[in-house]
């Protein structure tokens, strides 16, 4: 999914995840606690809404969960780099099977505005 409206990441993912996939690739493996207490320096939030959201980007494959002893630890699955070229392929793949005229047309008028 691609938002027009929003800021990096969160173009892709919600602004939640993208805050969690942040917080993960600056330092990882975290445990749900302390991800949730960083995302707490921005705002409040549910340790329920945390685990929620942690929980769906395992689903989804962007991240990785561990249990030890009694905490789980979460790490992502791909760089950050990896992940936004496999979000941007896929928005142009899309586009290109959706709109295959126009999308030939904006990238021939993007190569002649280069030259």
């Amino acid at each position: 999914m691609f938002r027009k409206k929003g800021h990096k990441l969160s173009r892709f993912v919600g602004q939640l995840e993208a805050d969690i996939m942040e917080i993960l690739w600056n330092q990882s493996p975290l445990p749900a606690k302390e991800i949730r207490l960083q995302l707490r320096l921005k705002k409040k939030l549910a340790s329920t809404t945390v685990l929620t959201v942690l929980s769906r980007l395992v689903e989804k494959g962007h991240l990785r969960k561990a249990t030890s002893g009694r905490s789980n630890y979460f790490r992502p699955t791909v760089s950050k780099k990896t992940f936004l070229q496999g979000h941007i392929q896929e928005l142009l793949k899309d586009l290109q099977d959706e709109f295959p005229d126009e999308f030939k047309r904006a990238l021939e008028r993007q190569t002649d505005s280069n030259s």
